[in-house]
């Protein structure tokens, strides 16, 4: 972070102190006191922002600190300003990698509940950077069949068992839906499908009319 990017109107003291508190940040950091380092750099973030300031580095920097303690929601809101502060830098595009990449772990995760509450939230910002999977597509189907839309996860399903025909995760749940609602043939269509699928594939597959539909969840 270099100060002679500021604002010239801005007192030097003031970012001198918010550059002392960034450096504070990576030393607990650097002691694994990782969450109070966090905390450190989210105020850092408040005053520059009242500043008028939006340097890359500490969204960057705060993305780590948030991937470190889990804070998987806040990583990703981070990893996305960061790129969008300087596009063309290698680490801020590596940091948004690693942060989706940990999201899509966790949405595809055998062991989560249904009906996460931060499902719909780290999926949006995963179709929002263009890094949703397949089994992210059907966690977030799986989302709106816990939720009652019925019909609103056969529209996701229809959409990945087409774009992703070996994910047999895709299939069953399109299948065990397509029961629940009474329509026989296409569950056994489903059931067909599901056996000759080859693979559990986890590619990435942007399928971005569902942004729509997951910003109003």
């Amino acid at each position: 972070m270099d100060k002679k990017n500021a604002p010239a109107a801005l007192d030097d003291r003031r970012v001198e102190a918010l550059l002392s508190e960034a450096q504070r940040a990576w030393q607990l950091r650097d002691q694994k006191r990782f969450g109070e380092a966090l905390q450190v750099l989210r105020e850092v973030i408040r005053r520059a922002r009242e500043a008028g300031l939006g340097f890359f580095e500490l969204q960057y920097s705060t993305t780590c600190f948030a991937l470190e303690v889990g804070e998987l929601e806040e990583a990703m809101t981070y990893a996305l300003s960061s790129v969008r502060l300087d596009p063309l830098s290698s680490s801020c595009r590596d940091i948004l990698e690693k942060a989706a990449a940990r999201v899509r772990g966790t949405l595809a995760d055998d062991e989560r509940k249904p009906g996460d509450e931060s499902t719909p939230r780290l999926y949006a910002l995963l179709v929002r950077a263009g890094k949703a999977s397949p089994r992210c597509h059907v966690a977030i189907a799986r989302y709106f069949a816990h939720k009652g839309d019925t019909q609103g996860a056969l529209q996701i399903l229809a959409a990945v068992t087409q774009l992703a025909p070996n994910l047999r995760e895709a299939w069953a749940l399109r299948g065990e839906l397509a029961k629940a609602t009474g329509d026989r043939t296409l569950a056994e269509q489903c059931s067909a499908a599901c056996a000759a699928a080859e693979t559990e594939m986890d590619e990435d597959v942007s399928v971005r009319f569902f942004g729509a539909s997951v910003a109003q969840a």
